[in-house]
This record gives C-alpha cells, structure tokens and sequence, in this order.
C-alpha cells in the first residue's frame, strides 16, 4: 500500500484531539479514511454544546449553543458510502436530520418573568436538544472508532484497490454495516405489527425488548438497540415515555412510517430523568 502523503493537521484539530482524548487517524488508514477521520472530527469541534444568558435575563436561565457545521455532513456522508459504509452513512445522516430540525425549531424564548413559561422551555427545546447533540456525539464517535478499526487491521481503501486480505475485510466491514440499514423497515414493520396499530390506533401498549424485536423483525439485538437509540433516544423512553400514553405511541409509528417527527411536538425526557437502558 503506497504511503500516505497528509499534511499535518490544523494545530487547533490537534488541540481538540489531545483535549478530548482522541487518537489521531493512524498511517495505515487511506488519504480518503484518513480525511473522513478529520471531517467527523471537526463536526464533534462544532458540536461542543456551550451556553448563553440571552439580554435581560437573570444569570440563572440560559440557552445552548450548539450549531454544529451542516455543511461537513454531506461529505461525511458521501465519504462512507464510497468506502462502503452505507448503513452508517445513513444512521449518521438521520441523525443529523433530527439535531438540525430541533435546534431549527422556532420556538419562542419565554420573558424573563415567566416561570411557566421557562420551564416548559427547557422541557420542549432545552432538553431534548442537549440529548439530540449527545446522540450526534455518540453516533459520531461510534463511526470513527469503526475507520480507525479498519486502518489498525491494515484495511484499504476500497476505492483504490489494495492487497486482497485487505479488501476482503474492508467487504465484510461493509457488509455487516448496511444491516442496519437495510434492517430498518423490517424493525418499523415489526414494531407497527407488535403494537397492532392500524389507521392511527394503538391497541397494544405493551413494551417489547431489544431480543424479541430483532426476533420479530429477524434483525440482530444491536440493530433493534440502535433502532431504539436512533428513533426513541433509548429503549427506556421507548418503554417509559411512550408505551405509557396511546396517542404519543401512535404518533411515534405515524412518524415512521413517513408522516411527521412526533418528538418535536411532545417534546422529550431530560437526559437527567433517563434510566439507564438494561433492556433485554
């Protein structure tokens, strides 16, 4: 495999590295790896969640600042599908999809006075949109730790050829990342059918765990993990915030099956109020 030839990084993405504990790309990864690994983690830069008093408020009540650079996702995106990551190339974009529509959410700041009115705030954008970055995060993290998997395994770039037992696990890397991907509409499919919901009716509230939905869809346990973590933020509130209340788990399997993102109109669970997600 030819040598890489990177210019050293930006001296504050070396920063960021060291600070936040993150190995840099290692030389066996491909320019293309290697580059992808730069792009995710300038992202994780920008999505560092900081915190703002807006003008006349008291120095209790603050906002995040979380903006994350939209325009590094589509070459993200188009850098794992070209080294055949697709599944995780989807993953990465849905949830990108769902940070990016919370934080774009206009909704109105309440006054300073108003103590109802700030409450509901931090429960309707304030804590959801701290989670959703948390989510991003991981889903970054988990992706980059897959690319830097494959360099240390002495993997190509599947773009450019390469020594054979190279390419060969780069293939069965792919393979194994569509499935999730590919898995998802069983998993929609199989949790509209637990459910029995029909026409916009749940008829059954009871939850079903990680095991028994990958069963059911003939997906694996951590396909059904990741599909609760993506569209519920975790089997706990799956199980907690929405088989507890009809109408909020319909809307949730209206919305996806395509019709609306049902989170952004209830709201979520402050990450404090969380359990810890022990779901078979």
């Amino acid at each position: 495999m030819a040598k890489r030839n990177v210019p050293p990084p930006d001296t504050w993405l070396a920063d960021f590295r060291e600070s936040a504990g993150l190995a840099p790309p290692p030389r066996t990864l491909s320019n293309a790896a290697s580059r992808l690994v730069d792009l995710l983690d300038e992202f994780l830069y920008s999505l560092q969640c900081g915190w703002e008093i807006p003008p006349g408020f008291p120095h209790d009540r603050f906002v995040p600042t979380v903006y994350g650079k939209r325009d590094l996702v589509a070459p993200i995106v188009q850098y794992l599908i070209d080294l055949g990551f697709t599944g995780d190339a989807r993953l990465l974009h849905e949830a990108t999809r769902r940070f990016y529509a919370h934080r774009d959410w206009k909704l109105m700041t309440p006054s300073p006075g108003d103590d109802k009115g700030w409450k509901e705030f931090q429960k309707r954008y304030v804590n959801p949109l701290v989670h959703l970055a948390g989510c991003l995060q991981g889903r970054i993290c988990d992706v980059r730790q897959l690319i830097i998997d494959m360099g240390s395994k002495g993997s190509v770039d599947p773009m450019a050829g390469g020594e054979e037992s190279g390419s060969n696990t780069t293939a069965e890397k792919a393979k194994r990342s569509t499935e999730p991907g590919e898995g998802r509409a069983k998993l929609i499919s199989a949790l509209t059918k637990h459910h029995k919901y029909a026409d916009g009716s749940c008829l059954n509230l009871e939850s079903v765990g990680n095991n028994e939905l990958g069963r059911l869809a003939d997906v694996s346990k951590a396909s059904a993990s990741d599909f609760f973590t993506l569209e519920f933020g975790g089997h706990t509130k799956y199980k907690n915030g929405y088989c507890t209340d009809a109408s909020r788990l319909a809307a949730v399997l209206k919305q996806l099956n395509g019709e609306y993102s049902a989170d952004m109109l209830f709201g979520g669970t402050p990450p404090s109020e969380k359990e810890p997600d022990d779901e078979d």
